[in-house]
């Protein structure tokens, strides 16, 4: 499961935790499509 946290009006980090790791998977500008970031994220690799 992913999970976000609003760094500032600009900025969030999309993450998941995993085994009581918390692994970073992206870094979105806000002022970007969500659609196109969306599909950016889901093209990464996922922590096994």
């Amino acid at each position: 499961m992913y999970r976000s946290l609003v760094v500032n009006k600009l900025n969030k980090i999309i993450y998941t935790v995993k085994n009581d790791v918390i692994y970073i998977v992206d870094f979105w500008d806000t002022r970007r499509e969500p659609s196109a970031q969306a599909t950016q994220t889901s093209d990464t690799n996922t922590p096994a």
